[in-house]
């Protein structure tokens, strides 16, 4: 069994609902289950693939307002992300390896970019003094 997928602090954004938005997308990557057994895995995998999708327009409307210099380059990475979670996720799960291969993918691209990409837009409000 995968060990729980949760989050810590230091993935706060200093936004309180950018901040839920994030605590839901950990919330669906635990969802997905570590057996084939437990669950409609293409459901979890949708309701992921279709909250990510609207977490990263209303992440990319808040950044417009505040006129991030690195919108641009940050929507290239939410781009990618999807494609990625589109491309994994679409081979399908023949096999629990799969299932647990694509949940720590899911994990770890969610962590990596909130720490490296997110957090520079959290340095851009900090610096600028901005009121978002």
């Amino acid at each position: 069994m995968s060990p729980k997928i949760e989050w810590i602090p230091a993935y706060t954004v200093g936004r309180e609902d950018l901040d839920r938005q994030h605590k839901v997308l950990f919330q669906l990557v635990d969802d997905i289950p570590t057996s084939l057994e437990h669950g409609d895995v293409n459901a979890i995998v949708m309701k992921l693939f279709k909250y990510t999708r609207e977490h990263f327009t209303n992440e990319e409307r808040i950044l417009a307002a505040i006129n991030y210099p690195k919108l641009a380059e940050h929507k290239v990475h939410h781009i990618n992300l999807i494609s990625q979670l589109t491309d994994y996720g679409g081979q399908g799960f023949s096999d629990e390896k799969a299932l647990n291969d694509f949940r720590e993918f899911a994990f770890n691209w969610i962590t990596d970019h909130i720490l490296q990409e997110d957090h520079q837009y959290v340095r851009y409000v900090k610096e600028n003094d901005l009121d978002w």
